[in-house]
């Protein structure tokens, strides 16, 4: 399968940084990346409509429902080539003509276009990686008399359920790629959030004392994370006001507390 673009203009690597003086000091916070980090500029079904158009072929409730419900089955089960797959689904059961790598390619050029920066996120990253320090961590230099970690002892990562070319050629688009020190997506680690596995993956990439994930599914990401070992932050758009909802004082303070 062909995928849209120049590889060496739109998917660089993560950084790829040197580790950390001492791991059991640092602080390893994942992000989610669908819904959390970015997220489509118009909704799903006008891609994919913009997609079958270029190939001539009808966007209809059917051909939507066909694509749709064949993809999540294929996905699901991590089978390899979903995309491809739903398409082939498509045009086998609606009687349509079509090159199917034509259309595979077509949908991941709407969806990586589409791709925008969540509002936040960057001075979320900023603030992360850059600028502020982690409480209570062992540091060095000019922060050690204060007790805090550098932000240099904050590694990034990307745990998504996704396919990896996908995912990180929407990173790229949209000038993330290099922010992160990990970029995991489930299709390479075998399983989805919320399976131990997916999360797993994170430590074996960054090793670290303690670790956060982010991301705006309940189940997947806070409550994956947290029966991984992780804090887990729920990221709620829909959220009145800003709450944190933890189980204990413990959860709260390894939030705080990189050991």
């Amino acid at each position: 399968m062909t995928l849209p673009g120049d590889p060496s203009s739109v998917s660089p690597r993560p950084r790829d940084p040197d580790p950390p003086s001492d791991p059991d000091a640092a602080l390893a916070v994942s992000f989610d990346l669908d819904g959390t980090l970015v997220s489509f500029d118009r909704p799903y079904d006008e891609l994919r409509a913009d997609a079958f158009a270029d190939c001539g072929l009808p966007a209809t409730e059917a051909t939507a429902r066909t694509y749709d419900e064949t993809f999540f089955e294929l996905f699901d089960a991590l089978e390899p080539e979903p995309v491809r797959g739903a398409v082939e689904a498509v045009l086998d059961e609606h009687g349509l003509d079509a090159e199917p790598d034509a259309v595979v390619d077509a949908i991941y050029e709407h969806e990586i276009g589409a791709t925008t920066v969540r509002p936040g996120v960057e001075r979320l990253l900023d603030a992360v990686s850059d600028g502020d320090t982690v409480p209570n961590g062992e540091a060095t230099g000019a922060s050690a008399a204060s007790g805090e970690a550098t932000a240099s002892d904050v590694r990034l990562a990307v745990l998504t359920n996704g396919l990896p070319d996908l995912q990180r050629r929407k990173l790229a688009a949209v000038g993330l790629g290099a922010r992160f020190d990990a970029v995991v997506t489930s299709y390479e680690v075998g399983a989805h959030k919320p399976a131990p596995t997916a999360f797993a993956a994170v430590r074996d990439r960054l090793p670290a004392g303690a670790y956060v994930h982010v991301g705006d599914d309940r189940e997947a990401d806070a409550e994956g994370a947290r029966d991984a070992g992780f804090v887990g932050v729920h990221l709620d758009p829909d959220a009145d006001g800003t709450t944190v909802s933890t189980p204990g004082a413990d959860a709260l303070a390894s939030l705080f507390d990189a050991r």
